[in-house]
């Protein structure tokens, strides 16, 4: 079993919707709920060129990535 989120996303814009989902957490005051690592598994390396994973590296969270 994985520690942390998975999201399953076949592109870079499935991945920026799963890290919104996640960063939206600062807006209904979960911020402190960010942290670990998620788990991206995706058959496609242009889903590595999503603009969301900086903002959300820079929150602490980790990016695995699981080649499907």
């Amino acid at each position: 079993m994985l520690d942390g989120r998975v999201c399953d996303v076949s592109s870079a814009e499935e991945l920026d919707n799963e890290i919104r989902d996640i960063l939206a957490l600062d807006r209904v005051g979960r911020g402190d709920e960010i942290c670990g690592t998620l788990h991206v598994h995706y058959s496609d390396e242009s889903v590595k060129k999503a603009t969301l994973i900086p903002p959300l590296e820079a929150r602490g969270v980790g990016i695995q990535w699981h080649r499907k």
